[in-house]
């Protein structure tokens, strides 16, 4: 399975339309968290429909204007329930349709300015108490270590502490991956551009303990500015129960001393070989 998050900045022009579509097939995403879209609501739709009509989609318009973040997935491999949606995160339960496995999945998209940030560190932690196999992904608008920066100006660091206590409290971490180490850069002359490790893919322990194989990787970001994350994960399908055949709730070996003062041992038997 393949999930990918990716910052387009803007999606109004035909050509990003066609970049997307030609990423979403070449690259088989299942699910795509598009990030910083800057498309009206009332254009919205209309793209969803003409462009990408065998996706299912769901975007947070209903708590930010812009419709910040948009869901595309695969409805023939992956079924997904929106639990939750903010102006920086939208939290979702995740089917696998193929293994029947199931996960919580976060696509996040980080305010600039830390202070509206904290909003989306609380959603986060509060999040955490679900439980069970969790990636969060996105654009966080922050880094979590002033080596992920390169620019005349270093981080704050308040906003890496409040960064990392967030994911401490939620137990994720990086996923280790293969790429770009910096996800995006200002596209600035060289005197004053930035590199920053924006982008992350973010798993917890139940993650690595249900899913093997795991792989971020941050692909070349053509165009645009931002690099898009992609997970790629094995998901095997779920074993089989065991069937055990049960006389009044109990297993019918149990029963075996029973049936044996029935003078019943030698149907047991013929019945536990058939």
């Amino acid at each position: 399975m393949i999930i990918s998050s990716w910052n387009i900045r803007g999606f109004n022009k035909p050509l990003k339309h066609l970049e997307v579509i030609y990423f979403l097939k070449n690259s088989h995403i299942d699910i795509l968290g598009l990030l910083e879209t800057r498309v009206r609501k009332h254009k919205a739709s209309k793209i969803l429909k003409n462009k990408f009509g065998r996706y299912k989609s769901f975007t947070n318009y209903n708590s930010h204007s812009n419709g910040r973040i948009w869901l595309l997935w695969n409805p023939i491999t992956t079924s997904i329930s929106i639990l939750e949606e903010q102006a920086q995160v939208v939290h979702c339960k995740v089917t696998h349709l193929i293994s029947g496995r199931t996960f919580l999945l976060s696509v996040v998209y980080g305010f600039n300015n830390a202070g509206p940030r904290h909003h989306l560190w609380q959603s986060l932690s509060s999040f955490a108490n679900l439980g069970g196999p969790w990636v969060t992904m996105g654009d966080f608008n922050v880094v979590r270590h002033f080596h992920e920066k390169i620019s005349s100006t270093p981080p704050v660091l308040s906003e890496l502490n409040d960064f990392n206590s967030c994911l401490l409290t939620c137990g994720l971490d990086d996923l280790p991956g293969t790429g770009a180490e910096f996800t995006w850069f200002n596209k600035h002359d060289a005197s004053s551009r930035v590199y920053s490790k924006l982008d992350r893919v973010l798993v917890n322990s139940e993650w690595i303990q249900c899913f093997t194989q795991n792989l971020a990787k941050f692909e070349p970001p053509g165009g645009l500015d931002h690099c898009p994350a992609l997970l790629t994960f094995h998901d095997d399908p779920l074993p089989p129960k065991r069937f055990i055949f049960r006389i009044f709730g109990l297993p019918i070996l149990t029963l075996f001393p029973l049936f044996l003062k029935l003078g019943l041992g030698l149907f047991l038997v013929t019945l536990c070989l058939d």
